[in-house]
């Protein structure tokens, strides 16, 4: 039976993820906008919605409909309604009331719920996308989506890796095909080191490169996650030169961490970091770690801490 693997960098970007709705909406422009803020705007301007037909070609009904949230707007129009109303950029994002970006979220939950083998939630989570495999719009980034959940369905849904590696080899070119890598790629990126170790080791180097790059749009707390990811993959193959390379740079992240569960992550590092010559951690400091991570409530958190323990004491000096 396939082990159960708990993500921490997805719990890095949405800490509460177990309580977010499997349904999250999928479209290009969500229902997360405020559709209200942005009437009242129209108004005080004096624009009537027929204005607003004959400018940019998007008829009063389709406009009113869009208003009541019962379909939505691909962004060629939203950007004609932003010049119309001659809004900035920075105005026209502070209408967005949320931040959530519902490609990244989707794909963090198939992504989290295929480790942990839960087959039931990731086939709720593709039946969600077969919308979009009709797709006309060319690079569709929902396209990789798709084929990701297809992957991820295979994954919690068969205990051998054969059965889902035509899933696994299709999703990896796509990924191998861009010039860099973003946090949706990694997020998949990092799920498929889990899945597949070995065939995934010649680019852990790469990604984590990726994620420690300033460039990346992570906070600490994600790098922080991710990398703890890293490490509990790299210290299970032996790799001795990338593991004290992490090691060594979640302790450079660790002040500006304020997640209270990434700081225990944080703390066990620390304790892996001062024993690195010998490679044997006390019972009395992983238990004081334990201690702390037990008032999370999630034995596959506890369990994850005790098998990197475990991997690292069999590490050669």
């Amino acid at each position: 039976m396939k082990k159960q693997q708990l993500y921490m960098g997805i719990m890095g970007i949405y800490p509460d993820i177990a309580l977010l709705d499997l349904n999250v909406n999928t479209s290009l422009v969500s229902v997360t906008m405020d559709r209200d803020k942005l009437e009242k705007i129209r108004q005080s301007r004096g624009i009537s919605a027929n204005g607003i037909a004959n400018k940019i070609g998007l008829s009063r009904s389709r406009y009113y409909r869009w208003l009541n949230y019962e379909i939505d707007l691909p962004m060629d129009l939203l950007i004609g309604i932003q010049k119309l109303l001659g809004l900035t950029n920075a105005e026209m994002q502070k209408i967005f009331n949320q931040s959530n970006d519902e490609l990244i979220q989707k794909t963090a939950m198939l992504a989290y719920y295929s480790l942990l083998v839960s087959y039931d939630n990731c086939h709720v989570l593709s039946h969600s996308l077969l919308k979009h495999k009709m797709t006309t719009l060319k690079n569709d980034p929902y396209l990789l989506l798709v084929d990701y959940a297809d992957l991820c369905v295979s994954y919690a849904d068969n205990d051998d890796f054969q059965s889902c590696e035509g899933s696994f080899v299709k999703v990896m070119d796509s990924l191998f095909l861009r010039d860099m890598w973003t946090t949706l790629d990694i997020i998949m990126l990092v799920s498929m080191v889990y899945m597949n170790p070995p065939k995934m080791m010649p680019f852990l180097s790469e990604l984590y490169t990726t994620i420690c790059d300033k460039a990346t749009a992570l906070t600490c707390n994600q790098k922080v996650g991710f990398l703890f990811d890293l490490l509990c993959i790299v210290t299970m193959a032996e790799n001795n030169q990338l593991t004290f390379e992490i090691l060594k740079k979640i302790n450079s992240f660790k002040p500006m961490v304020n997640d209270w569960k990434m700081k225990m992550l944080c703390q066990l590092n620390d304790t892996l970091l001062n024993h690195w010559q010998d490679k044997k951690v006390p019972v009395s400091e992983l238990e004081c770690v334990l201690i702390q991570v037990r008032t999370f409530d999630n034995v596959n958190y506890e369990q994850k801490i005790v098998d990197l323990v475990g991997s690292y004491g069999t590490l050669l000096n």
